[in-house]
């Protein structure tokens, strides 16, 4: 009884401790060296530097024999001579590409800036002094000539006081919708500078 009870208390062995793998004993996994290989085949797939917009330019204009290189083409796109003008008798017909307000230093008023080129290819600028902006509105059905008078302080009382310059009562024909030949009453409103003229407009 006592030997098989001895037999009985033996701790067995762990199967975990038999068959444990000395893991420190493996070889470490080899790593592929593609540093090389990856600069290498990098090398062959780079391109010649392509010539930048700079370099193309200049080597078309040495082979078209250009050899004055004055900024912006001037150059080549040079505007013709002015001829002399007499200006009692002389009228310049130009076409207006653009315009600009701008003050009237010599009035005191405000002015306009037109710039715009000739037939003949001559550059102009056109100075207009005492130019003031005005634009038209539909007169109101039951607006009367007599209230032409009374519009101006109205519309200065709601704006900053004073925009206003003048209002007329005029005949014009409308653009917006056809009426044939007939004219209908506008009012005129002039202001006395451009920056006003939307607030202006807006309320009228």
């Amino acid at each position: 009884m006592s030997a098989h009870s001895s037999k009985e208390n033996t701790p067995l062995r762990s199967t975990q401790e038999s068959f444990k793998m000395d893991t420190d004993s493996q070889p470490a996994p080899k790593r592929r060296k593609i540093g090389q290989s990856a600069s290498a085949f990098s090398s062959s797939q780079q391109k010649p530097a392509e010539p930048s917009f700079a370099e193309v330019l200049q080597r078309l204009k040495e082979e078209a024999g250009e050899t004055k290189d004055a900024e912006g083409g001037a150059d080549a796109w040079a505007r013709p001579t002015l001829q002399p003008i007499n200006a009692s008798k002389d009228a310049i017909v130009f076409q207006q590409i653009d315009v600009e307000d701008c003050a009237d230093t010599a009035g005191g008023g405000t002015g306009i800036r037109m710039f715009g080129v000739t037939n003949k290819g001559n550059s102009v600028l056109a100075y207009v002094t005492d130019f003031y902006p005005y634009f038209y509105v539909a007169c109101p059905r039951g607006f009367l000539p007599s209230d032409v008078t009374m519009l101006p302080m109205h519309l200065n009382n709601i704006g900053n006081g004073g925009v206003v310059r003048d209002v007329q009562m005029v005949e014009k024909k409308s653009l917006m919708h056809y009426m044939g030949d007939t004219a209908v009453p506008f009012l005129k409103i002039t202001l006395i500078d451009q920056r006003s003229l939307p607030k202006i407009r807006d309320k009228s």
